[in-house]
């Protein structure tokens, strides 16, 4: 028995497939909009709160960072400037913070489990003496709180660890501003991404439908 050879399709062939199924596109479309739509309703949101602070390079004349310092913050290099985001894994600083979050927040048990800090928190060298702090939960006023408590307790723990003077003090460049807009989480994003689902979907099973119709036909 000769084998058959599958019908080719091109472009023009894919345009006139969307003009004769227009209606069916249309309502792929239509449902792909209001499926985003629903799961931008019910996907978790995530709020960033950034500040951004300097510290100068430290001089001759600043103090050491040997030994008693590394121990207590797990680092080992001796500069402040190169290592300041090895910060964010302090177990000391972290339990300050969480403290004074506790204290001024009250959070229920089940509210904590939601705020990680690991996953949360995020410092970022931006240029030298240069750097960027933020924090991501699913609460904004949370995230904004948490920046500034990291401020204040880094400051202390600088001072109480004497690894800043006069010369390298931290500076704070911009404080953290309260988050309004989920990250990655745009309503435009779903919506449009839902769209073109629908289309792709809709395009796909009429396309195969119209192969499949072929095949059997040129079997007949």
């Amino acid at each position: 028995m000769p084998q058959q050879n599958a019908p080719e399709v091109s472009i023009p062939d894919l345009i006139r497939l969307i003009i004769r199924y227009k209606w069916a596109i249309l309502l792929g479309v239509i449902i792909g909009v209001f499926a985003g739509y629903a799961y931008f309703a019910m996907a978790p949101k995530a709020y960033t709160a950034r500040a951004n602070f300097f510290i100068p390079p430290e001089t001759s004349e600043g103090p050491s960072m040997g030994f008693p310092y590394s121990s207590v913050l797990g680092i080992s290099s001796s500069s402040l400037e190169n290592k300041i985001v090895t910060f964010g894994k302090s177990k000391r600083l972290k339990h300050m913070v969480l403290a004074n979050f506790v204290e001024k927040v009250r959070p229920t048990n089940e509210e904590m489990s939601t705020l990680s800090w690991e996953t949360g928190l995020s410092i970022v060298r931006q240029g030298e003496g240069f750097f960027s702090v933020s924090f991501t939960s699913p609460n904004p006023q949370w995230s904004y709180t948490m920046v500034g408590l990291f401020m204040h307790n880094l400051v202390l723990l600088l001072d109480d660890l004497e690894m800043t003077s006069k010369q390298n003090a931290l500076k704070t460049l911009d404080v953290a501003v309260l988050p309004t807009v989920p990250d990655n989480n745009s309503f435009v994003n779903f919506v449009v991404l839902g769209g073109v689902a629908g289309f792709a979907a809709i395009l796909f099973l009429v396309f195969c439908y119209e192969y499949l119709k072929a095949i059997f036909k040129g079997d007949g």
